[in-house]
């Protein structure tokens, strides 16, 4: 069994209990957000349905936690669940009113324990369209207050799995754990904390690293050995505390990342987290030439981790500014070609190919909203240059949702598994 714990944002940071009374005639306590934590892990709906370290997700820290029961679903059945939902709560279908993060939780938490979330954060949506400035906002997008049949989607459940597992960290094995520690320190102490660590993530439980490791970490050489150790670290809250010199922006700028998958995993693990996120949007054209740089490498094993890197941490952290900042479209669509070109010689290219496309679709839903007219003109592109039937002997599913997106027709699928 497992307590079942929800957690709740205000995403107006306070504002709203402040100005809501004078601006709409009504008070709002909070502009809510939600996330459901059980065994250890926060599920979340935004784009598709996502899980988190609780308390570490873009929405910064809860403003309250609140422990609504106790559930005996396994997490397989969790996972078929989540599965289950994945296209009734695909980003495609989010609606900020009508279909958002609170109508997820209360169905999760309906599953999990057989009721659902408080009524005041589900009924929020209403009461605003019940102000004057609601009215007419839900007139001007056509909201209203009827309840709303959801048309679910048809998509592909490998690629509902991408989001679910969205963002998704790497670490080394147990195996590869033990020597990276006893060939990093022969401190005693110090090997015992880096253990504690590994057992935390593999895990999911949270650990906080002590400030006499934090100073032992900085003195330490750079090399690969502490590239994994603070790859682990950056699965943890623990990542908040690690100072600018063991971050990976100041290994780039005073180019001491070498060209390694340890770094690769580091940066990975750091984007899916809140400091990286704001690190990967501030140092958008640095981060994004040197992914660029690493994924046209000739080791595939850094190509690959390259582009785990741009697809699970990078692309999703970036707004409507930062692509326009990077232009990364055409790039993406010329390495979608070379990975396909290298098939024949590994078959990891393929899976390269694929997170090119994950890529892609990340960046072509972020510009809908904002620019109809690039949105158009990107999706024309990609329709045109994008060559889909080249990936249809393999299980894709980044290209076949990318293929649907731009508006190709369907490519069959064979069963070869690329991960």
């Amino acid at each position: 069994p497992s307590e079942v714990v929800l957690h709740i944002y205000d995403l107006s940071q306070g504002v709203a209990k402040q100005l809501s009374s004078a601006l709409l005639g009504k008070e709002f306590k909070a502009v809510y957000h939600t996330g459901v934590v059980v065994y250890g892990i926060e599920y979340y709906y935004g784009a598709g349905i996502q899980t988190g370290h609780p308390g570490m997700t873009e929405f910064g820290k809860p403003m309250e936690k609140r422990t609504i029961g106790t559930t005996d679903k396994t997490l397989n059945e969790i996972s078929q669940f989540v599965q289950q939902k994945g296209s009734e709560f695909s980003m495609a279908t989010y609606n900020p009113l009508s279909h958002n993060c609170n109508h997820f939780s209360n169905a999760f938490s309906t599953f999990l324990i057989n009721q659902g979330i408080p009524a005041e954060i589900l009924a929020q949506p209403e009461d605003f369209l019940e102000t004057p400035m609601g009215k007419m906002i839900g007139g001007m997008f056509g909201f209203s207050q009827q309840p709303t049949e959801y048309k679910q989607e048809v998509v592909q459940k490998e690629f509902d799995q991408l989001y679910i597992e969205d963002p998704k960290t790497f670490s080394v094995t147990l195996e590869d754990s033990q020597q990276i520690f006893n060939t990093f320190t022969t401190d005693i102490e110090l090997k015992n904390e880096l253990n504690k660590l590994f057992t935390a993530t593999q895990d999911k439980k949270d650990y906080q690293i002590t400030d006499e490791t934090l100073k032992k970490l900085e003195s330490s050489t750079v090399d690969e050995n502490l590239f994994e150790i603070l790859a682990l670290i950056a699965m943890t809250s623990s990542v908040e505390k690690l100072t600018k010199k063991l971050q990976p922006f100041s290994f780039l700028e005073q180019q001491l990342q070498k060209t390694s998958e340890a770094f690769l995993r580091f940066v990975n693990n750091w984007f899916t987290e809140i400091p990286g996120m704001r690190d990967a949007r501030v140092h958008a054209s640095e981060w994004c030439a040197f992914l660029r740089q690493q994924m046209q490498s000739e080791d595939i094993k850094i190509c690959q981790n390259a582009c785990r890197a741009y697809y699970f941490g990078f692309a999703r952290t970036q707004t409507y500014n930062n692509i326009k900042q990077t232009s990364p479209i055409r790039f993406l669509i010329e390495m979608y070609s070379v990975y396909v070109q290298k098939r024949a010689t590994a078959k990891a290219y393929a899976a390269c190919a694929n997170l090119t496309c994950g890529c892609l679709g990340r960046y072509m839903l972020t510009i809908k909203p904002r620019d109809a007219t690039a949105y158009t003109q990107f999706q024309l592109q990609i329709r045109n240059e994008v060559n889909f039937e080249a990936m249809s002997d393999v299980k894709a599913p980044c290209v076949q949702q990318l293929n649907q997106l731009v508006g190709k027709k369907e490519v069959k699928k064979e069963e070869d598994e690329m991960y």
